[in-house]
C-alpha cells in the first residue's frame, strides 16, 4: 500500500487515516474496538480467576471430606467388632441358645 498522507499529523488522525486506506502507518494505539475486546478480555480473565479458586476450594473440601470418611470407617468398624466380640453379650447368647 502507497502511504498517501505525506504530511505530519496527531495519531488520532493517523488512526483515521489508517482505518480509511490511506496510510499503512497506524499510531501503534489500540482503536476503539480493540480496546472494548480488550477490556471485555479482562473481565473475562477476572471471572475465571474466580471460579477457579472456588473450583479448587471445593476440590480441596471433598478431598478432607474423603480422608475424614476413611479416618471414620475403620474406627466405626472397630466399635462394632468389638461389640460383636464382646464376651458378655456371647455369654448372654450361649445362655439364651442353651435356654439357661
Amino acid at each position: 500500500m502507497k502511504d498517501l498522507i505525506d504530511f505530519p499529523c496527531s495519531a488520532d488522525w493517523l488512526d483515521y487515516y489508517h482505518e480509511r486506506g490511506l496510510t499503512p502507518r497506524s499510531s501503534g494505539r489500540p482503536s476503539r474496538y480493540e480496546s472494548i475486546i480488550l477490556k471485555r478480555i479482562e473481565q473475562l480473565e477476572r471471572e475465571i480467576a474466580e471460579q477457579q479458586a472456588i473450583i479448587i476450594e471445593l476440590l480441596q473440601y471433598l478431598k478432607n471430606a474423603n480422608t475424614r470418611k476413611q479416618r471414620q470407617i475403620p474406627q466405626n468398624q472397630l466399635a462394632l467388632n468389638d461389640l460383636i466380640n464382646d464376651p458378655l453379650l456371647k455369654r448372654k447368647e450361649n445362655k439364651n441358645v442353651n435356654g439357661q
